[in-house]
């Protein structure tokens, strides 16, 4: 229980930190590539090319897969989830500012999505393309 616990805390901090940090790049004009692998104190991670898209995958201390990250358009989220966010949010003064799919060990995949108004940052998390929750990492 404790390992899982572990690995949902470095999951959770993992996606915070690269919706950040891909906002940033973007808006600093970082043109992203291959950047090798960089080890963290709770994971390691890596930036790869996979099928001519850039995917960033994150490991464990002992090497096992956590999952593998890739930016996607916000049209290939589910059509119920898209509605839901659009009526919810999109209509009330925010926008997309990037749209992520995570895909962990067990191939169970979830969108993440960053919203900004003029005044709040949020992220959504999507999974089985219908169910939309606030992200609390």
């Amino acid at each position: 229980m404790k390992q899982v616990l572990k690995t949902i805390t470095v999951l959770t901090l993992t996606i915070a930190m690269l919706i950040n940090y891909s906002y940033a790049a973007k808006k600093k004009g970082i043109n992203k590539s291959s950047d090798g692998f960089k080890r963290h104190s709770l994971y390691s991670n890596s930036t790869s090319v996979l099928n001519g898209e850039m995917v960033n995958t994150f490991f464990r201390t002992d090497g096992s897969l956590i999952g593998m990250s890739k930016e996607v358009s916000f049209e290939q989220i589910g059509t119920v989830a898209k509605d839901k966010i659009k009526l919810q949010y999109l209509q009330n003064g925010y926008i997309i500012a990037e749209s992520i799919e995570f895909t962990n060990e067990e191939d169970e995949s979830a969108f993440y999505i960053k919203l900004i108004s003029d005044t709040k940052t949020i992220i959504l998390q999507v999974t089985e393309g219908k169910y939309v929750s606030e992200f609390k990492g």
